[in-house]
């Protein structure tokens, strides 16, 4: 016959098991989008398109911004740097930044939606998903437009981080009248942008 102390020792052991058992099969806890802010930065919240995106302070919001696509203007809304992070170079501020573009949810949510000429498409997976990449660039009178394209289905469609560089030739000016700008610079910094962009 079972004592009632090892009775209780054996419901104890048994309560332990079961704890342990449902612990581990709990699903892993899933790791929100996007990075944190980082610190003095501002954050953009679209709630109808159910997306947050962080920008440095100094940059300029455009939210009625309308990008080239394939067949009409696509809009969306940009993050345009500032005047300072252009000068003494042949960069240009005007409409060089970062856009959230939007097309509607018809049709695969593919880079290739958003570009009138995609170029090397191709998809990449980091920490917040995967993306549709893809790039362009465009040229006339001396004057550069570099386009890549990340992609993503959304809960209202498809949507697209695009960075957007505006540049001249440096050919145009008198020599040393500028410097080349910094492109690796330009893109780690809208990788960081792109980076805190989380879908809700």
């Amino acid at each position: 016959m079972t004592t009632a102390p090892l009775r209780r020792l054996r419901l104890a052991s048994s309560a332990v098991t079961l704890c342990a058992l449902a612990l581990f099969c709990l699903p892993l806890p899933v790791r929100a989008e996007g990075k944190p802010t980082p610190a003095g930065w501002k954050t953009y919240a679209d709630t109808a398109l159910g997306f947050t995106i962080a920008y440095p302070p100094d940059w300029s919001v455009d939210p009625a911004r309308k990008s080239p696509g394939p067949d009409a203007d696509i809009p969306g809304v940009a993050f345009d740097i500032p005047a300072s992070l252009a000068k003494g170079t042949n960069l240009s501020a005007d409409r060089t930044g970062v856009t959230v573009d939007h097309v509607d949810a018809g049709g695969a949510c593919t880079a290739a939606r958003f570009l009138a000429d995609p170029q090397d498409l191709h998809d990449v997976t980091d920490r917040t998903g995967t993306w549709s990449v893809a790039t362009m660039t465009d040229a006339g009178a001396g004057q550069y437009y570099d386009m890549t394209v990340y992609a993503r289905k959304g809960p209202a469609g498809c949507l697209a981080v695009r960075y957007v560089i505006h540049s001249s030739n440096i050919e145009n000016y008198e020599p040393g009248a500028v410097k080349p700008f910094d492109r690796a610079a330009l893109v780690a910094l809208f990788d960081k942008i792109r980076a805190t962009f989380a879908i809700r």
